[in-house]
Parts: C-alpha cells; sequence; structure tokens
C-alpha cells in the first residue's frame, strides 16, 4: 500500500494503521496523532528537554502527532513487537527528525509477534525516561506482563517522570 498525506504530515498506509475510527481516512490519523501529542503536552507536561518512550509505538502516530504540532522534546524512542511498523517508521519517520528513534523487540505477542520470543526484554535497560506512554497497550497483555511493564517502567522513569497508559 502506499502512504498517505494529511496537512502536509506523512500518514502511514492503511494496512499498517488498523485501529478503526481513530485511522480509517488519513485526516482521522492525523487529528488522532495531535490529540496523543496534546496529551502529553496539557496532561503530562512534555517540554523542550523532555525524552519520551513509546511503548507499542505501532507507525508512529505519537511522532507524527509531535511533528504536526511542532512541540518541543529532547528525544523520542518508539518501540513495538511488529517489525513491519518499525520499518515504516525507521523509513518514513526518523530520517525527518534526528531525535526521532525506533526499535523492534522480538517479544511474543499472539496478535502482532506470534513468533517472537517468550523472553520478556524490550531494550531500554539502564535508559531513563521523563515520559512513557502507551496507548492501547495493556488491553492486549495478561496480568504477569503488565506487572513486568510496570518494573521496568519505575527502574526507567526518571526523578520526575512520568507514564500514562491509555486504552481505546
Amino acid at each position: 500500500m502506499k502512504n498517505r498525506f494529511h496537512q502536509g504530515m506523512i500518514i502511514p498506509p492503511s494496512d499498517l494503521t488498523p485501529c478503526g475510527r481513530l485511522t480509517a481516512t488519513p485526516e482521522q490519523f492525523y487529528l488522532s496523532a495531535c490529540d496523543d501529542a496534546d496529551r502529553l503536552k496539557n496532561e503530562m507536561g512534555l517540554a523542550g528537554g523532555s525524552t519520551i518512550l513509546d511503548i507499542g509505538c505501532g507507525a508512529g502516530r505519537l511522532p507524527i502527532g509531535l511533528l504536526a504540532r511542532r512541540l518541543p522534546f529532547l528525544s523520542y524512542l518508539g518501540i513495538d513487537v511488529d517489525s513491519g511498523r518499525i520499518k515504516w517508521c525507521n523509513k518514513n519517520l526518523k530520517t525527518k527528525d534526528s531525535r526521532l528513534a525506533f526499535q523492534f523487540v522480538n517479544i511474543k505477542n499472539d496478535r502482532y509477534n506470534p513468533a517472537g520470543k517468550d523472553l520478556f526484554d524490550i531494550g531500554i535497560s539502564g535508559k531513563k525516561f521523563d515520559l512513557i506512554y502507551l496507548y492501547s497497550v495493556f488491553s492486549h497483555l495478561m496480568q504477569g506482563d503488565v506487572e513486568k511493564y510496570l518494573r521496568i517502567f519505575r527502574a526507567s522513569l526518571t526523578d520526575f517522570g512520568r507514564s500514562v497508559g491509555l486504552d481505546q
């Protein structure tokens, strides 16, 4: 499928954005991306020095919103278990802004990465973040995996860092 565009921003092909009403059209994807970015600014204290970790970044909705809104931040790391979405982000978003990084994590997920490893490692050991963002992640996990994420977050947040998990 081909990339789409809205308001001058690149939007992933529809086969990479199967989230229904939030992403069905380029305009809906764009507005949803901007809403996510606004949430970080207005509710999470996003600032020019903020380091962001986006768990389950998918096809880059949050960074598209950050770029569309021209919000200040120091760095962004998006991780996901879907290698196709990470490849798209690296090809189409990382090249547009040096603050963006995307990382595939080969963790087993029945829906998005059934051939992944059972070993739970999201590849951020020793890194610290001001904001940890999850959108529609915990709803796809078993309680034990949620607990693993929360332990990782505790160790990965800066002293005044914050995390938010939203589910659709």
